[in-house]
């Protein structure tokens, strides 16, 4: 646009010198009018192409040979025009009208040609432009089966060929009773003579307030998931098949939990119940339809339930799905190939992964059976158990699996390679021997035990945050395969001392806080130490290998006495 405008000026420079005085001051305005030019948007395009029809209508014969030059160059311009879009188009027609406001009357035959010419150019632009909406209605919000006659919301269209095409506007959906709950696009759309479509799109929500549940709308408008009761008013619920046209088959994470249900009743179209979904209820019995696919972590906790039965499609159990003082057993169905059940105990279908021991059980001891590959995430916590033997088979001992029971003794099988998180936490223990295949142990995996020694295996390379925290270790014997003591890793207990191999190249914050420590040496491999590693001991030598003095800057920041900085 800013070339055009320059090409422009400079043609009227040239005009200047053999108009008259009216061609002056009509030159005068074109330069005003180029100032004012702004962007158009498609309906102030096209009045303004109106306009120039008219001051095209008023052109007499002139003759002027600057104006010949003039109007020469602009149909060289027009020839250049080859592709049309909105933004290409009114750059060309603001150029355009520029020069044709320089015009002023002359007498040449060639100049009406010329002008008969830009006519049809200018058709041929009106024609590409297409059909323009207007009055375009906000988006709509319907009750379900509402009829709604989306012709009549005022939207109206216009072509700058064909005129008024209001009447030519399609819409995509003729019955609005027939929609389901969700959200829809509307989407109108009008072609002109010339075959340009336009199209518009609003959106129009479906909703159905005769339930007694909240809800959502889900998988591309297709299906609904129940999120609670709109007002509950009954002890005994039973999960609609439908929700305004569509299938209920899911039910949200804590949609009914604390609802104080007795009961609850499924139908088919059911494939999800989400975590917590009836957590602390009073429900006694459950039964689930064949197209239940999944139920969620604790998705059934603190109920009265006592067998829990698994029907053949599940393949998918949440952890503590079913936790609660009266869940005794599992009972799978026979067709599922997911998942197994031996006397109650829920296992993987090829019995290689205990799933879950029932809550409820008071067994103080148990076998795994020979096959188990892993013990799964909180199979066991919260249980009664003082002694429990692990099958040699035994790979993965999965987190908070024996959590919070009373465990005094444990043997670890070799071949045991993970040890997850909080694992034995909070039990009896007073000894632990680690098979050599072990390679790590995750947090707090023994925390809160009564362990007085450890060995730690050269195959182990993690030992995470607080694994050995609150014990009673007096001797401790670190492998060579790890390089970082993490957190709090032997925190509160009764170390009086310590012999930190030269693999250890950090030691974490707290690391070695609260034993019983009179001397220690730091290897000259440990690069750092970190706050309060060592504080809350009784150290009266320390000994830093290396450099000593690489430790000055946070010597008592890291639990050393200030009074042993070398």
């Amino acid at each position: 646009m800013k070339k055009i405008k320059i090409l422009i000026i400079f043609m009227m420079m040239i005009l200047i010198t053999g108009c008259d005085s009216n061609t002056l001051e009509q030159l005068e305005q074109l330069e005003n009018d180029l100032e004012a030019i702004e962007e158009y948007d498609d309906t102030a395009l096209l009045l303004r192409i109106e306009e120039l029809e008219t001051e095209l209508a008023l052109i007499e014969e002139y003759e002027d040979e600057a104006l010949l030059t003039s109007i020469a160059a602009l149909q060289s311009e027009l020839d250049a025009i080859t592709e049309y879009d909105d933004q290409a188009l009114l750059a060309s027609i603001t150029a355009l009208e520029a020069e044709l406001d320089a015009i002023t009357q002359y007498d040449d035959t060639s100049l009406l040609n010329i002008i008969a010419a830009l006519e049809t150019e200018l058709g041929d632009v009106k024609a590409k432009i297409g059909p323009i909406f207007s009055n375009v209605p906000r988006d709509q919000l319907i009750e379900y089966r509402e009829v709604l006659d989306l012709q009549s919301l005022g939207i109206t269209a216009y072509d700058a060929v064909d005129g008024d095409l209001t009447n030519m506007i399609s819409v995509n959906y003729t019955y609005t009773s027939s929609l389901t709950v969700g959200n829809h696009a509307v989407v109108y759309t009008v072609t002109d003579s010339d075959g340009n479509e336009r199209s518009e799109t609003i959106n129009l929500t479906v909703q159905f307030n005769d339930t007694s549940f909240t809800y959502l709308v889900v998988n591309d408008n297709t299906e609904i998931m129940l999120t609670g009761f709109k007002q509950p008013t009954t002890n005994h619920l039973v999960v609609p098949r439908t929700i305004g046209g569509l299938p209920v088959t899911i039910v949200g994470a804590y949609a009914f939990i604390g609802e104080e249900l007795t009961g609850v009743t499924f139908y088919e179209n059911l494939v999800e119940i989400k975590d917590g979904a009836f957590n602390t209820n009073s429900i006694t019995t459950v039964s689930f339809p064949d197209t239940l696919e999944i139920i969620g972590r604790s998705a059934f906790s603190f109920n009265n339930i006592a067998t829990a039965p698994i029907s053949k499609n599940v393949s998918k159990i949440g952890i503590n799905a079913f936790k609660s003082d009266s869940m005794l057993g599992y009972i799978v169905d026979a067709e599922n190939t997911h998942y197994k059940d031996v006397n109650g105990v829920l296992y993987s279908y090829d019995e290689t992964i205990l799933v879950d021991f029932p809550f409820g059980r008071t067994d103080t001891s148990f076998v795994i059976p020979e096959g188990v590959v892993e013990i799964g995430e909180s199979a066991f916590d919260y249980s009664d158990l003082t002694s429990v033997t692990l099958p040699s088979t035994l790979q993965i001992v999965g987190g908070r699996a024996f959590y919070n029971n009373d465990l005094g003794s444990i043997t670890l099988p070799e071949g045991l390679v993970s040890i997850k998180y909080n694992a034995f936490r909070s039990n009896s223990l007073t000894a632990l021997i680690l098979p050599s295949t072990l390679e790590n142990i995750d947090n707090s995996a023994f925390r809160d035990n009564q362990i007085t020694s450890v060995v730690i295996p050269n195959n182990i390379t993690f030992l995470d945050r607080y694994v050995f925290m609150d014990n009673e270790l007096s001797s401790v014997t670190i492998g060579t395969g790890i390089t970082e003591l993490n957190d709090q890793v032997f925190y509160n207990n009764n170390l009086t001392t310590v012999t930190i191999p030269s693999n250890i190249e950090e030691i974490d914050t707290l690391a070695f806080s609260s034993n019983l420590l009179d001397t220690i040496i730091i290897p000259l491999s440990v690069t750092t130490i970190g706050s309060n590693a060592f504080s809350n001991n009784f150290f009266t030598s320390i000994t830093i290998l290396g450099d000593e003095l690489r430790f000055n800057d946070v010597w008592t920041s890291i639990g050393f006495p200030e009074e042993l900085k070398p």
